[in-house]
Protein backbone atom coordinates (compact mmCIF):
# COMPACT_ATOMS: atom_id res chain seq x y z
CA UNK A 1 0.00 0.00 0.00
CA UNK A 2 3.03 2.25 0.10
CA UNK A 3 2.77 2.67 -3.68
CA UNK A 4 -0.78 4.02 -3.36
CA UNK A 5 0.36 6.56 -0.77
CA UNK A 6 2.91 7.94 -3.23
CA UNK A 7 0.71 7.54 -6.31
CA UNK A 8 -2.25 9.63 -5.10
CA UNK A 9 -0.50 13.04 -4.91
CA UNK A 10 1.43 12.35 -8.11
CA UNK A 11 -1.75 11.58 -10.05
CA UNK A 12 -3.49 14.63 -8.62
CA UNK A 13 -0.71 17.08 -9.49
CA UNK A 14 -0.10 15.57 -12.93
CA UNK A 15 -3.82 15.85 -13.68
CA UNK A 16 -3.86 19.46 -12.55
CA UNK A 17 -0.76 20.23 -14.63
CA UNK A 18 -2.32 18.63 -17.72
CA UNK A 19 -5.41 20.79 -17.32
CA UNK A 20 -3.49 24.04 -16.85
CA UNK A 21 -0.86 23.44 -19.53
CA UNK A 22 -3.40 22.00 -21.98
CA UNK A 23 -5.70 25.00 -21.69
CA UNK A 24 -2.81 27.46 -22.07
CA UNK A 25 -1.34 25.60 -25.04
CA UNK A 26 -4.75 25.33 -26.70
CA UNK A 27 -5.29 29.07 -26.39
CA UNK A 28 -1.79 29.85 -27.63
CA UNK A 29 -2.23 27.54 -30.62
CA UNK A 30 -5.40 29.36 -31.65
CA UNK A 31 -4.37 32.90 -30.71
CA UNK A 32 -4.04 34.20 -34.27
CA UNK A 33 -7.49 32.95 -35.29
CA UNK A 34 -9.06 34.13 -32.06
CA UNK A 35 -7.61 37.60 -32.59
CA UNK A 36 -9.27 37.98 -35.96
CA UNK A 37 -12.66 36.39 -35.08
CA UNK A 38 -13.03 36.44 -31.28
CA UNK A 39 -16.68 35.39 -30.86
CA UNK A 40 -17.56 33.54 -34.04
CA UNK A 41 -18.96 30.00 -33.81
CA UNK A 42 -15.85 28.67 -35.56
CA UNK A 43 -13.51 30.20 -32.98
CA UNK A 44 -15.57 28.81 -30.11
CA UNK A 45 -15.55 25.35 -31.71
CA UNK A 46 -11.80 25.65 -32.24
CA UNK A 47 -11.24 26.56 -28.60
CA UNK A 48 -13.46 23.69 -27.45
CA UNK A 49 -11.63 21.24 -29.70
CA UNK A 50 -8.22 22.31 -28.42
CA UNK A 51 -9.11 22.60 -24.75
CA UNK A 52 -11.64 19.83 -24.09
CA UNK A 53 -9.25 16.89 -24.39
CA UNK A 54 -6.69 18.08 -21.81
CA UNK A 55 -9.49 19.00 -19.41
CA UNK A 56 -11.03 15.52 -19.61
CA UNK A 57 -7.63 13.83 -19.31
CA UNK A 58 -6.74 15.92 -16.27
CA UNK A 59 -10.09 15.30 -14.64
CA UNK A 60 -9.71 11.56 -15.24
CA UNK A 61 -6.35 11.56 -13.46
CA UNK A 62 -7.70 13.62 -10.57
CA UNK A 63 -10.70 11.30 -10.26
CA UNK A 64 -8.37 8.31 -10.32
CA UNK A 65 -6.29 9.81 -7.54
CA UNK A 66 -9.43 10.42 -5.45
CA UNK A 67 -10.64 6.84 -6.00
CA UNK A 68 -7.24 5.34 -5.15
CA UNK A 69 -7.01 7.59 -2.12
CA UNK A 70 -10.39 6.48 -0.84
CA UNK A 71 -9.60 2.82 -1.45
CA UNK A 72 -6.28 3.21 0.34
CA UNK A 73 -7.91 5.05 3.23
CA UNK A 74 -10.60 2.37 3.61
CA UNK A 75 -8.10 -0.48 3.92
Amino acid sequence: MKIAKVLVPVLFWVGLAIIVVGVIMGLIADASYLGSNPFSPQSLALIFGQVASPIWEGLALIAGSVIIGRLYGAS
